[in-house]
């Protein structure tokens, strides 16, 4: 097994131990940013690894879609509905959905465009003419 597949793998055990005993980790005030870093860290053991910033875009599509467009964190967008529980089953949602992509990435189109950078992650040189460098 490789070291890449273990550290994926003990990311996964951590990341199931959180969402099991939510109140043991600090309950609905750390449970988004604790369940974010240890995907953030996780899609760097990927191959290829996925860019922080990917793995947040994802994860606000994945909550405008489950719970309610927005800008807030998912406190703010479950509202009135917020209860450990509600966060715990949207993020158990999410790390699922994180998981099967590996499994079985998207496919069709518009596959190859969400492995690639958005436009934000582009730079324009002059010194080379029109020419974009991805970054």
């Amino acid at each position: 097994m490789t070291a890449r597949k273990t550290l994926t793998e003990r990311l996964d055990e951590k990341l199931d131990q959180v969402l099991k005993n939510p109140r043991g980790w600090g309950g609905v005030d750390v449970l988004e940013p604790l369940v974010l870093m240890l995907l953030i860290l996780r899609a760097e053991t990927a191959d290829p690894p996925v860019s922080h910033a990917e793995v947040l875009r994802r994860y606000r599509r994945f909550l405008a879609e489950r719970v309610a467009p927005g800008a807030g964190d998912i406190r703010a967008r479950l509202g009135e509905a917020l209860s450990l529980e509600a966060v715990v089953d949207v993020l158990r949602e999410h790390v699922d959905a994180v998981r099967e992509r590996e499994v079985s990435p998207p496919l069709g189109k518009g596959s190859v465009s969400e492995a690639l950078p958005d436009q934000g992650s582009t730079r324009r040189f002059p010194a080379f003419g029109s020419v974009e460098v991805l970054h």
